[in-house]
């Protein structure tokens, strides 16, 4: 998406400040939500959602040659800039996980709402679990194989039951991604009815991998 369209999606000027650009996005975001929008519109949300994200990267690309700041000297007035910037960088780096969580949700494509899935692996963040829990209902498998792979990095252990029923209806490579998830996790004791199904199932690749880790849970079990 060129830059010229994404600011005409959001109704603002290409010199807009940040702050203007996020007024509007919210705004817009309140106004076409699929759920809770005035006027529901989900082709109109991904295009906006996609143009406030495609913004955001032309705006921190242009800064990626960064300069050494000059020493400042220590002072009241530095301390609480200092702290206004950190508040600053906390509360987008908060909108940040609602924008990458809203793709995941809304991607027009499977290979967006995947590598959205993808990206809150990589947050460090166990708060995306919001955002990966409806990604396990996904048409794509692709995208749901991604968001199991994004629970296992953030090891959210307590994604059992979710994980449990997508098992008994995913196919076998959904199958597989849960198992190996469940092999990076550091308690597999909610996981016990996954392990001994796929000990019978009828792939030969699952009751490998079943059989794997149900000798690593009696490990964990002997050890208590």
């Amino acid at each position: 998406m060129l830059a010229k369209e994404c600011f005409r999606i959001l109704g603002v000027a290409e010199s807009a400040p940040e702050s203007e650009i996020k007024r509007a996005y919210r705004r817009m975001v309140m106004q076409l939500h699929p759920d809770t929008g005035q006027r529901p519109d989900s082709l109109a949300f991904s295009r906006v959602v996609e143009a406030y994200r495609s913004i955001s990267n032309f705006r921190t690309a242009s800064r990626i040659i960064d300069f050494p700041p000059r020493r400042e000297r220590y002072s009241s007035r530095t301390t609480a800039g200092r702290r206004k910037t950190e508040r600053e960088e906390n509360r987008r780096g908060k909108e940040s996980l609602h924008d990458i969580g809203t793709t995941l949700l809304y991607g027009k494509t499977p290979y967006l709402r995947s590598f959205a899935a993808m990206r809150l692996g990589n947050s460090g963040r166990r708060s995306s679990y919001v955002y990966l829990r409806q990604g396990l209902h996904d048409r794509d498998s692709q995208v749901v194989i991604s968001s199991v792979k994004a629970i296992g990095k953030l090891k959210i252990d307590y994604a059992a039951p979710e994980l449990t029923s997508l098992f008994f209806r995913g196919d076998n490579l959904v199958r597989i991604a849960i198992l190996e998830t469940i092999g990076v996790l550091e308690k597999s004791a909610g996981f016990r009815g996954i392990i001994l199904s796929g000990m019978q199932d009828d792939s030969s690749v699952i009751r490998r991998r079943s059989l794997r880790l149900f000798k690593n849970l009696q490990q964990q079990e002997s050890r208590r």
